[in-house]
């Protein structure tokens, strides 16, 4: 699905499709937020929970595909701990 899908209002979506998935992500990731609180309780480590919730430690390979003539320091130089020079 693309991202400015993901990122737009699922409600102006005309394909019942598309916003059924939509919504089902949405959900999926509101029930995911709300365990990973109700597991951590009160002064609990909610980032840990929720990083377990979602699985992120089951990805394996990110791709990123940028604009010809575009290099690392140029796109992500100051994203904090990124290790790179500012362009």
């Amino acid at each position: 699905m693309p991202a400015d899908k993901l990122l737009g209002d699922h409600n102006k979506e005309s394909d019942p499709d598309v916003k059924a998935a939509l919504k089902a992500a949405i959900n999926q990731n509101i029930d995911a937020i709300a365990g990973a609180m109700k597991e951590a309780g009160a002064g609990g480590d909610v980032k840990a929970s929720l990083h377990k919730r979602m699985a992120l430690s089951d990805i394996k390979n990110v791709v990123v595909i940028y604009a010809e003539n575009r290099g690392f320091d140029n796109l992500y130089g100051l994203f904090p701990g990124a290790n790179g020079v500012p362009a």
